[in-house]
């Protein structure tokens, strides 16, 4: 009862011996707004993480004494695709989620 009341789902379960009721709210217009411009806010952090391990992996390469710039290169661009595939890939679910939580088709 008490995670139900810490979660922040604006949920306020009732207690009656063992049983635990639970009111679940009709999901409005306006809330569901409010989830989609919630996973535009994840979307935005996951790219910016997505971004971070870019760079931590390109400092990585670059540190690399041995390897010839041409082999620097092609990792570089790899890792840079890879970066940009996987933030299309998360930018195509925000769309779908949003749609959904808009009701549209």
């Amino acid at each position: 009862m008490d995670v139900l009341l810490k979660s922040n789902m604006n949920l306020n379960p009732q207690q009656e011996g063992t049983v635990l009721y639970l009111p679940i709210p009709k999901v409005t217009k306006e809330h569901r707004e409010k989830l989609a411009k919630t996973a535009k806010a994840y979307f935005m952090k996951s790219k910016d993480k997505f971004t971070d391990v870019r760079n931590k992996y390109i400092k990585k390469v670059k540190g690399k004494e041995n390897a010839s710039s041409e082999l620097i290169f092609r990792v570089e661009t790899y890792i840079s695709n890879l970066s940009r595939e996987y933030i299309s890939n998360a930018e195509k679910l925000l769309e779908a989620k949003q749609k959904e939580l808009r009701g549209e088709s």
